[in-house]
């Protein structure tokens, strides 16, 4: 029994020498695989090649163990593949990082240099600036950042409660903000990689609130709704966004699939059909943006209500 991670599910025909597999798949389980002897072959190096078999979808990432590779990559209908070997209990060679290439989409791509955007900062600060104004922050609140991003607006806010929780799904956000928690020595935010659209968080919050994230999810009555089951009774939530655009505003992300913004009043009736009351929203920020000789304004506003 040989032990091993992959990452890659295309066939690929198994060394001599190796008759069974253990696999974890991409939800952390076990799976074995069976490898006929007909099927066994050597790659020329000795190596005892790892693929899960249809069905299992095993992984690199997240698994707590190191990641080896054979000392070659291999090919299978002319694409590029990782081999990972194991001699006895002993993994050979680190893998080489460019193997391993995840998936990224906009927000990882951005994670490095969001917080050097000026235009990032003001907004974060504007919505801070009225959020401290509209709610009676409490040092003994526990509250949470929804679509958090690099936490700009958290550590402009952390002062004023117990403790923050950062979610995003987001990988490279979430590594992001915790650079930066460990560069400040910040002790009252942490942070959690986690889609609350699908996945279940059991906790309770005293304050919810999200800047610039709500126009990206599709369901709106259903993460209010996951909102209201989160907070505490006599709990506030807070929604900074976009006010209904014309769709230029994410014109050069091209797998953007949310919202071009709000209509407040409309916005307000479904925080109302939440279970939400004491409704309000006003104007806090506007983005500016030039393009050639057009210049486009984007309207930003603060949403607050309370549950019950």
């Amino acid at each position: 029994m040989v032990t091993m991670i992959a990452e890659d599910k295309r066939q690929f025909q198994p060394p001599k020498r190796v008759r069974h597999i253990r696999l974890l798949d991409s939800k952390g389980r076990n799976g074995v695989t069976d490898i006929r002897p007909s099927k066994r072959r050597n790659i020329g190096d000795g190596s005892r090649l790892v693929m899960p078999r249809p069905g299992l979808q095993a992984r690199p990432a997240n698994i707590g163990l190191p990641l080896y590779r054979s000392g070659r990559a291999g090919s299978c209908g002319g694409k590029r593949m990782v081999l990972f070997s194991c001699s006895g209990n002993i993994l050979e060679r680190r893998i080489r990082p460019q193997y391993i290439k995840p998936t990224m989409n906009h927000f990882d791509e951005a994670a490095a240099g969001w917080d050097k955007n000026t235009d990032h900062v003001k907004r974060a600060r504007a919505v801070a600036r009225e959020i401290k104004k509209s709610i009676p922050l409490s040092k003994k609140w526990s509250a949470l950042e929804f679509g958090s991003g690099t936490g700009l607006l958290s550590f402009m806010l952390n002062s004023r409660v117990k403790h923050i929780t950062l979610i995003d799904n987001s990988m490279e956000m979430i590594k992001t903000a915790r650079q930066k928690i460990l560069q400040t020595k910040t002790k009252n935010i942490s942070t959690l990689k986690l889609d609350l659209m699908s996945a279940e968080h059991h906790a309770a919050y005293d304050f919810i609130y999200a800047l610039m994230s709500l126009h990206h999810i599709d369901d709106i009555p259903k993460i209010l709704g996951i909102f209201f089951s989160l907070l505490a009774p006599g709990g506030y939530v807070c929604v900074a966004d976009l006010i209904q655009e014309d769709g230029s505003f994410h014109s050069q992300v091209s797998d953007f699939k949310g919202h071009h913004g709000f209509i407040p009043e409309q916005l307000k009736e479904q925080f109302a059909a939440a279970g939400f009351t004491g409704i309000t929203y006003t104007t806090v920020y506007t983005v500016k943006r030039t393009s050639g000789t057009a210049h486009k304004n984007y309207p930003l506003f603060l949403l607050t209500a309370k549950k019950p």
